[in-house]
């Protein structure tokens, strides 16, 4: 789209909007082929919309309505354009449309979803980040999801590989908005096919582009720009000069949103651009509560939006085993303590790592959890919570 259509298009879907709500599910379809027959571009379709007026009349009048667009990633069977599309699909009339899309200068006209359409109506934290991040990274993205979740905020992200997927695998169970810049039958990324069924049943998968759009590279930043769309606030975790990441900031930024960022290691490359952030004025996030802060409505009772354990701890990081661990029942806690890792594992593997019984385990993992030494995950998982947390 070129200078001249960015600044027309917010006319044009003003006046669009003016109109009204179509009518019937002939709309709908009509709505979704002219999405396909466009690659879903914004200026395109809402152009035909402001000039023709019913999304039927539009697709007729637009030029290459009636050839076939390529839909299909290669090597995949090219989706059924037929009647299930539509209803998968949001309009822009929908009540279900997330309101939060129109501060954009260019918001789609047409969605397409797998999962519960209402999530966007709820509170929403935006966390990106690169796909290299670190380990450190990966636990501080998984944290703030699950405060998140926790508070009943939903985690909107980008479905990418490192800090996103973190973010949302945490967030998985509580509520996540993932914003694929694909179709949403194009598996992608391919290692993410479990967290992609995890999400679809519990959460929302949500796409600007009709099904069989490949992941092609310019997509990514269109992406971008609904995830900053469907938040309250922005958060990055960690992330390099050059990235998606500072990509989405400057759309949230656009639309007003609050941006805050994660301190990372000065000489760490992956964290030149979050800790640029930080001085160029976000808002520091040292716990998930900070994080949540930004959120418009979500208070933060009796610190209920730290991680667990003691008040006013920071992020995890590496350490040396606590001199003030519990010892009781022989020093069987510190052994413990010495048997978990930076990943959470179930209990019986943790056990057997110390030596321990499983019942022996738990009450022990209890007692480092209130000690602020170890740290319950879903399914009865622990990780170590490191020293140097005061």
């Amino acid at each position: 789209m070129d200078g001249i259509g960015r600044e027309l298009l917010p006319t044009l879907v003003r006046r669009v909007r003016e109109r009204g709500a179509p009518a019937g599910e002939a709309a709908r379809a009509a709505l979704v082929q002219l999405a396909r027959a466009t690659r879903g571009e914004p200026f395109t379709i809402w152009r035909l919309l402001d000039r023709h007026g019913e999304p039927t009349r539009a697709l007729r009048a637009h030029a290459g309505g009636r050839r076939a667009m390529p839909t299909s990633a290669p090597g995949r069977a090219e989706p059924n354009p037929g009647e299930s599309s539509a209803a998968a699909a949001i309009p822009f009339w929908d009540a279900r449309y997330p309101v939060g899309l129109w501060r954009l200068a260019d918001p789609p006209p047409v969605l397409f979803f797998v999962g519960d359409p209402t999530l966007p109506a709820r509170p929403a934290l935006a966390i990106v980040g690169t796909r290299r991040c670190s380990e450190y990274g990966r636990r501080v993205s998984a944290a703030i999801a699950q405060a998140a979740g926790a508070r009943g905020v939903v985690v909107v992200s980008g479905m990418a590989q490192g800090i996103d997927a973190a973010a949302h695998r945490s967030a998985a169970p509580t509520g996540t908005v993932a914003v694929l810049g694909c179709g949403l039958d194009v598996l992608y990324p391919r290692a993410h096919r479990r967290l992609r069924d995890e999400i679809a049943a519990r959460g929302l998968l949500l796409s600007e582009f009709p099904p069989g759009t490949p992941p092609l590279k310019h997509h990514f930043p269109r992406r971008n720009r609904l995830i900053a769309g469907l938040s309250s606030a922005l958060v990055v975790v960690e992330a390099p000069h050059r990235s998606g990441a500072q990509n989405t900031v400057t759309h949230a930024l656009d639309i007003g949103l609050e941006v805050g960022s994660v301190p990372g290691p000065i000489d760490r490359p992956s964290c030149a651009g979050s800790n640029r952030l930080l001085r160029d004025g976000a808002a520091v996030i040292t716990e998930p509560r900070d994080a949540l802060a930004l959120v418009s409505g979500v208070g933060d009772p009796a610190g209920a939006c730290r991680t667990e354990g003691a008040p006013g701890r920071a992020w995890p990081v590496s350490g040396s085993r606590p001199t003030d661990l519990p010892e009781r029942g022989g020093g069987g806690a510190a052994a413990l303590w010495s048997a978990l890792g930076p990943e959470p594992e179930p209990i019986d593997t943790i056990a057997g790592r110390a030596g321990l019984s499983a019942s022996d385990a738990s009450a022990k993992l209890l007692e480092l959890e209130l000690a602020g030494a170890a740290r319950r995950w879903p399914g009865a998982r622990y990780s170590r919570e490191p020293a140097g947390r005061g």
